[in-house]
């Protein structure tokens, strides 16, 4: 498989890069502040980074270029990548695929240009993985939907503009009833809860979102009654690319500064890369990244190709994912004592990893999903 990347995708990469590194200096007082840096939104949406795979003529407007984007944020700041992710991807390109003309034409321009942020509401308290035995329900009214219901864990939640909501819209009908909407974030009834305190990604906004008798039209339903769960799992599929892409990113800065420190960090007359066991830790925490970085490359073109691409994205989120875990703890454990200082930096990646092990699916659910695919194809 050729793995060369054109001359758009080179230069955009390089626009990605050049925008995390002059965040560098920002990140650590938004880690402490817990601050959503809206203001970067703009900047984002005019260098192409903001909606990198949608077909608007800011970039390559491939799969590809979304986790090329997705990977240079996530080296500097995975909190700005999954800001983009679910915005982009989980939302955008639902409305991208599945959206009716004047849907599109309502809300992709303002996306595009950061106006409005996205944020994919489908979690609830005992609705996770299980994502059909939500409980928030749609009831039809004329010619409206009232919604009422409860998310948690909601990415974006406090800007977002536009809330792509998933409801029931008859408990009995289980999965089959689920159904997507289009909320406007200032639609009357709805109750965004406090800033969720979380372990990592602090920057990021999120939040419960309650919805009190919240009054759509018909032609907020995004696709058809009970569309929603397929709705739902073609934006997951996508987004576990973004998730591959942001893990890949935080592995590949972990291995960038670790050797960098075991090249400068002196013991005993040499420096401390010259040392067995360092070297060794090196080595694991290069190939880890780069198995990251290809399986993450190969779902996105399998999806930019039109080919089955769910159990590459599953894989691939799964193994960038532990290498984002294994390569931060490794990179700690290189700087030795230091590295457990806050000041130095290593904590929040390894804070920031570990929920990429748990978002868009649980690894545990990815093997299910890689194992029924293998079983599937020797049956």
């Amino acid at each position: 498989m050729n793995f060369e990347l054109s001359p758009e995708h080179l230069a955009l990469r390089a626009r990605a890069r050049a925008f995390a590194d002059r965040m560098r200096p920002l990140i650590a007082g938004l880690d402490d502040e817990s601050r959503f840096p809206a203001e970067h939104l703009n900047e984002l949406a005019a260098l192409g980074l903001l909606t990198p795979h949608w077909p608007d003529g800011s970039g390559p407007g491939d799969t590809l270029a979304y986790a090329l984007v997705l990977e240079e944020l996530a080296r500097v700041s995975p909190a700005h990548a999954i800001v983009v992710s679910v915005h982009a991807s989980l939302v955008g390109q639902s409305l991208l695929v599945f959206g009716s003309a004047a849907q599109k034409a309502l809300w992709l321009p303002r996306m595009a240009r950061g106006e409005v942020l996205g944020a994919f509401a489908l979690t609830e308290r005992e609705a996770g993985s299980d994502a059909g035995a939500l409980r928030t329900h749609a009831r039809k009214d004329g010619d409206a939907f009232v919604l009422n219901g409860e998310k948690v864990m909601i990415t974006n939640g406090g800007p977002a503009g536009l809330f792509l909501v998933f409801a029931t819209i008859d408990p009995a009908l289980g999965s089959k009833g689920v159904t997507a909407f289009l909320v406007p974030g200032d639609s009357a009834g709805i109750t965004r809860g406090p800033r969720d305190r979380t372990m990592g990604l602090r920057p990021a906004d999120v939040r419960a979102l309650h919805f009190e008798n919240v009054r759509v039209g018909a032609d907020a339903r995004l696709g058809e009654d009970g569309q929603g769960m397929k709705i739902a799992l073609s934006a997951l599929n996508v987004g576990r690319i973004g998730v591959a892409a942001q893990a890949t990113g935080i592995a590949a800065e972990m291995v960038d500064r670790a050797v960098a420190y075991a090249r400068g960090r002196r013991q005993f007359g040499q420096p401390i890369a010259a040392f067995g066991a360092v070297g060794e830790l090196l080595a694991d925490m290069g190939v880890d990244r780069d198995v990251a970085r290809l399986l993450t490359w190969e779902a996105a073109t399998a999806r930019d190709r039109g080919d089955d691409y769910a159990h590459l994205a599953a894989r691939a989120k799964w193994a960038a994912s532990e290498a984002a875990c294994a390569n931060a703890d490794r990179c700690l454990q290189v700087h030795g004592g230091w590295g457990y200082d806050v000041s130095v930096g290593i904590e929040r990646a390894l804070r920031d990893a570990r929920v990429t092990r748990l978002y868009e699916g649980t690894n545990e659910m990815q093997k299910l999903q890689v194992a029924r695919h293998a079983v599937g194809s020797i049956a």
